[in-house]
């Protein structure tokens, strides 16, 4: 498994929507307008709004309405993965898209 670090994770992730499969056919997609700002639609379509900040290997999120969370982004057998702060799979990105395509 390889880590992505804070330049690659800026890259990856500002100005981009990922789509992301949970599992059991579950999708949510995130948007980071900036390297501050995240936006999660989840999955019963609430959006959920949060501050970032980009950190070595990883990324921490104050969600507004929710838990906070540190995040990794790592290459995993040709995907890319989330990877929680207990270092478990928070699932896989499907999709990267450019853009809000989601309308946050």
């Amino acid at each position: 498994m390889i880590f992505f670090e804070r330049k690659t994770l800026s890259e990856l992730m500002v100005g981009c929507t990922h789509y992301v499969d949970l599992g059991d056919r579950k999708q949510v997609s995130v948007y980071y307008p900036s390297s501050t700002e995240v936006y999660l639609k989840g999955l019963n379509s609430n959006v959920f709004k949060g501050q970032m900040i980009i950190e070595g290997v990883g990324y921490k999120i104050d969600w507004e309405d929710g838990p906070d969370g540190y995040y990794k982004i790592a290459e995993h057998q040709g995907a890319y993965v989330y990877i929680d702060d207990h270092g478990r799979s928070a699932g896989t990105i499907t999709k990267i898209a450019p853009g809000n395509p989601e309308y946050f």
